[in-house]
């Protein structure tokens, strides 16, 4: 059934934190559908999407537009006369319908339904409203046409009716800082203090249990979802993620005895070896997802179903690289490599800076085979370090503006290629709209870059 609109005199409104919308007059002790009025939010929309509201409002409207069918029931029957012949109808032409034009507007509907910014709290009444208009255009369209155009339609409004479910849950959990209030977290937290509880009995294998219980906290963190941000808070940035851990420490040093010096070192022990390990275990899962693997990205779309996409539109883009992007476009840095592989490199760069010394010595003494074996010892070091760690050397390789332009030209191309794999699948005015631009594009394009598109037209010679 399309949207129906509430009969005269009743209200639209939300039941409780529901997202469906029900009707009711304000004396009513119920809902159209019987259900019981107790907690309401005003829905600001004219439409009822509650299916059994929907029929009896349906119901009343039509009565209420037939306002003679009782007078005509009461009326005395007329006497019986000679049935006339009704006059034959004039044979109309039906009119023509500009397939294309319909076609482009039920398309503008659902590209304003998935403008629509689910944070409004009229978000779903105004995506159900442009489908009842989808749907009057939709009507107009020959049948084998319809199907396709109200999947679109009905898809773009069941994305905004599923954000705007997702956001409710999320703004209404962000208000608890106890994680114990949190759907899915008590049972992390109590997995958390098994491993750590686990961990102080064994004491003196500390480093493995603390990278068991950086793995539960990591857990943790992939669940808790920023409001702000929209992600899972794999920084910390929410209070409840903090408390989530200092439960699991806490938890098990309440069950420590005061003067149980031994175990009470381990649980601080513990405690240091999981924050050593809490950045490792981040940079280590990042870096696990690979492109080739179905069932990783599969695994990655749960979580980042943005990144999923960025990875499809750049071949060379890498998943860990995707999930950075998302943060970075809130501000947020994630670490480039865990604690100990940093410490690692650190290493290696103390040891190129003492070898240099050494280098630099011998040269004053014109000793010229340790030289040469110093500086063989440093250029192997040099090639195991990234580039941000040739930084502190102050060796960096800058790129020319070439090289800028042909890797800005690889990405663009990387793009287009998947842009003309979508246009194919278009038809009719989507298709020509996109051509339109393309045109548009292309002329930009010759310009910018001082192109003559003569040049694309073969010659005589060449045929």
């Amino acid at each position: 059934m399309s949207a129906v609109s509430a009969p005269k005199g009743y209200r639209t409104f939300y039941l409780g934190k529901g997202s469906v919308v029900h009707a009711a007059q304000d004396s009513d002790t119920a809902t159209l559908c019987k259900k019981p009025l107790i907690t309401v939010r005003l829905a600001h929309s004219p439409y009822v999407s509650c299916t059994r509201c929907m029929k009896v409002a349906h119901s009343l409207n039509t009565s209420a537009e037939s306002p003679t069918t009782k007078a005509k029931d009461t009326m005395p029957p007329k006497s019986k006369s000679p049935a006339k012949k009704p006059a034959a109808k004039k044979a109309t032409a039906k009119p023509t319908v500009d397939v294309d034009a319909v076609t482009s507007d039920v398309h503008a509907l659902v590209d304003q339904i998935k403008a629509i910014k689910v944070a409004d709290d009229d978000a779903e009444s105004k995506a159900a409203g442009l489908k009842f208009d989808a749907e009057a255009k939709i009507l107009k369209l020959p049948t084998h046409k319809r199907t396709a155009l109200r999947k679109a339609v009905r898809d773009a409004v069941e994305a905004v009716t599923a954000a705007k479910a997702d956001l409710r849950a999320a703004t209404s959990i962000a208000l608890s800082d106890d994680p114990m209030e949190w759907e899915g977290l008590p049972p992390l937290i109590a997995h958390g203090v098994k491993e750590m509880r686990k961990g102080v009995d064994a004491g003196l294998q500390l480093t493995s249990a603390g990278e068991q219980v950086a793995n539960v906290l990591l857990t943790i963190r992939q669940h808790v979802i920023d409001p702000e941000t929209g992600l899972p808070d794999l920084v910390w940035r929410l209070k409840v993620t903090r408390n989530s851990a200092s439960k699991v420490y806490n938890d098990v040093l309440n069950e420590i005895a005061e003067d149980d010096e031994d175990r009470l070192a381990s649980h601080a022990s513990l405690i240091k070896a999981t924050n050593n390990k809490a950045s490792d275990v981040l940079v280590e899962w990042l870096r696990g997802y690979r492109r080739e693997s179905a069932e990783d990205m599969e695994l990655l779309r749960e979580l980042y179903p943005a990144a999923v996409d960025a990875c499809e539109a750049d071949e060379d883009l890498s998943p860990e690289q995707a999930i950075r992007d998302l943060y970075a476009e809130h501000g947020i840095e994630l670490p480039v490599r865990g604690r100990t592989e940093h410490q690692r490199l650190t290493r290696r760069v103390d040891k190129i800076l003492k070898i240099t010394k050494e280098l630099e010595a011998a040269q004053d003494e014109n000793d010229t085979e340790t030289v040469e074996t110093k500086q063989a010892a440093i250029d192997e070091l040099k090639a195991t370090l990234p580039e941000d760690m040739l930084e502190r050397l102050g060796e960096t390789h800058e790129k020319t503006d070439a090289e800028k332009t042909e890797d800005a030209l690889k990405h663009a191309w990387k793009s287009l290629e998947t842009a003309g794999k979508r246009a194919k699948t278009l038809k009719g005015a989507e298709k020509r709209k996109v051509k339109t631009q393309m045109y548009k594009k292309i002329r930009a394009l010759a310009e910018e870059f001082d192109l003559d598109l003569s040049k694309l037209v073969p010659s005589d010679d060449s045929e």
